[in-house]
């Protein structure tokens, strides 16, 4: 295989931290490296495979000995070249090249909603989901869907006839209904 200049590789590997879509270059750089990986990985099965059928036929311990460590080392080097491929799959997914559209649509098939609305689970699933990457952060904050509809309990009022956590949960609910924009029904 030969090597990428160090600036490419390096600029691919900012890749594997984010899932932004590559910008053409590096995605025909990393197609490239993708089919080279598999040519190499192929080319050392087959390698594999012919010491296999060299040691079926080897009666001399010591020849055993050696081809086994070439069987050995061809299959450390084999799993190795497969962790790079996937590196590599990884950067040419076709998920990095979805429409936010569809990423919302998948993601709203996450939640439980009744009516359009968000019950404490699915508030749950929508902070871990946020976590994912920032492509799906951005969704989940900028589409209104998400954001139209809001389930929730008061708490019981205290002995003073007041709900101690009135005044923030309001401030919160109008934030949350804020973010669903004018052109969507409400539910709560």
């Amino acid at each position: 295989m030969t090597a990428l200049p160090e600036d490419l590789t390096t600029i691919l590997a900012l890749y594997l931290t984010i899932n932004h879509e590559p910008t053409e270059l590096y995605l025909n750089q990393a197609q490239l490296q993708l089919s080279s990986q598999e040519k190499e990985i192929q080319a050392m099965q087959k390698n594999i495979k012919n010491l296999e059928q060299k040691l079926k036929g080897m009666r001399t311990a010591s020849i055993q000995k050696a081809l086994m460590a070439n069987i050995d080392r061809l299959r450390r080097e084999s799993r190795n070249l497969v962790q790079i491929r996937e590196t590599y799959r990884s950067i040419v997914s076709p998920l990095r090249r979805y429409p936010p559209e569809l990423i919302a649509e998948l993601l709203s098939a996450c939640f439980e909603k009744e009516g359009g609305t968000m019950d404490q689970e699915d508030r749950i699933a929508f902070v871990h989901l946020r976590c994912v990457c920032r492509s799906w952060r951005e969704v989940l904050f900028t589409t209104p869907s998400f954001w139209r509809g809001l389930s929730f309990f008061l708490y019981e009022e205290s002995p003073t006839g007041a709900y101690p956590g009135l005044p923030q949960s309001i401030d919160n609910i109008a934030k949350w209904y804020d973010r669903a924009g004018a052109t969507l029904p409400l539910t709560m």
